[in-house]
């Protein structure tokens, strides 16, 4: 059974599924931390921020962030 964030299953729905089929909850519990690990930490994209900002103030504009960008 695959994740869904927008319609997450119950404690209920998740207890009999785990009865049921314990493979599909594995899969599941796995979906479900992905999603959890890929929203990012907010703390990062902060100090990443403040970083561009630096180079910014002493005159540095044109920042490269992604990896495609250095073979332009």
């Amino acid at each position: 059974m695959i994740y869904d964030p927008e319609n997450p299953l119950t404690d209920e729905q998740l207890e009999i599924l785990g009865e049921e089929d314990f493979d599909s909850f594995l899969e599941y519990l796995d979906g479900m931390s992905a999603h959890l690990t890929r929203k990012g930490n907010p703390k990062v994209k902060e100090h990443k921020e403040q970083k561009r900002q630096v180079l910014r103030d002493t005159g540095i504009t044109k920042i490269k962030t992604n990896r495609d960008q250095w073979f332009d």
